[in-house]
């Protein structure tokens, strides 16, 4: 809406402008010929040199450096003195915070994933491997220890022996190590990344 009213107000103002331009003739009513002299004759400008024309661009170009060489120097020279109060400092941190925020933030997300993540990870597979071990496997046992140290005897004795892999143990079997596999890639991917 407000475009709208602009555009309508600038069209009011240049017609306002073309209809205050009279047409002057060069004839009056009576046909008279109005001649008009110039009054203010300027006299013709004298030809320079081209190293005069070239001079005058290099003494610019000095004077341009000059300029631009003092107003950075002072520049620097404030924000230098700014940046050694609080506020500066304080106006600095918000600057880079500004600038590199996000990729610190992305960057410490990624550190703690891994971080956390990776003895998480290899935390969950020494469990599975323990239940795996312990539940599904046959293993050795031992019963009774006799002896000193360096010359033991030890008896041992077999523990899931009797596994039915292709009945009841190994659904559960499976089942567990599908559990776990589903979990750790759960935690893998909710953790690092």
């Amino acid at each position: 809406m407000k475009k709208i009213i602009l555009v309508l107000l600038s069209i009011a103002a240049l017609s306002v402008s073309a209809f205050a331009q009279t047409s002057t003739s060069s004839q009056n009513k009576d046909g008279e010929v109005v001649i008009r002299v110039q009054t203010d004759q300027k006299p013709a400008p004298v030809a320079q040199k081209p190293v005069e024309v070239a001079n005058e661009w290099v003494d610019f170009g000095k004077n341009v450096g000059t300029a631009m060489r003092e107003g950075l120097s002072a520049l620097t020279d404030e924000a230098n003195k700014f940046a050694g109060t609080d506020a500066g400092r304080f106006t600095m941190v918000v600057i880079a915070w500004k600038v590199m925020g996000k990729d610190a933030l992305s960057l410490l997300d990624r550190f703690t994933g891994v971080v956390i993540g990776v003895p998480l990870f290899i935390a969950w597979i020494s469990i599975y491997l323990y239940v795996l071990r312990n539940k599904f496997m046959t293993r050795r046992v031992v019963i009774t220890s006799e002896g000193p140290f360096y010359n033991r005897k030890k008896t041992y004795q077999l523990v899931n022996e009797n596994l039915n892999w292709g009945g009841e143990d190994g659904c559960a079997c499976f089942v567990t190590t599908a559990i776990f596999v589903i979990g750790a890639i759960i935690l893998m991917f909710a953790v690092i990344f």
